[in-house]
C-alpha cells in the first residue's frame, strides 16, 4: 500500500508544481497487501465500512485451497490450514 499511495501522491505533487488542476487520491482505491503465504490483496471498502457508510455488499468467497500458489500439502510452507 504504502508504495501504490507514494507514486499517487507523487504524481500529484508533480501536476501540482506543473499547475495542472488536480484531486487528492481517493484513499479507498489505493490497494493494499499483506506478505504472507499465500499472499493476499485488497482494493476497496471492506464489507464493514462500506455496511457502515450504507452502501449494500455483496460478498464472495475463495477456499486458499483452490490457490496455484498455495504450497503442496503437508509441507512446512503448507499455510492453508
Amino acid at each position: 500500500m504504502l508504495a501504490h499511495k507514494a507514486s499517487a501522491e507523487g504524481i500529484v505533487a508533480a501536476e501540482a508544481i506543473a499547475g495542472k488542476d488536480v484531486r487528492r487520491p481517493d484513499p479507498d482505491r489505493i490497494p493494499a497487501c499483506v506478505y504472507c503465504r499465500p499472499e493476499v490483496a485488497t482494493i476497496g471498502l471492506s464489507e464493514e465500512e462500506a455496511k457502515r457508510r450504507g452502501i449494500e455488499t455483496k460478498v464472495a468467497t475463495f477456499p486458499f485451497t483452490a490457490l496455484g500458489r498455495r504450497s503442496p500439502p503437508g509441507t512446512q510452507k503448507d499455510s492453508s490450514r
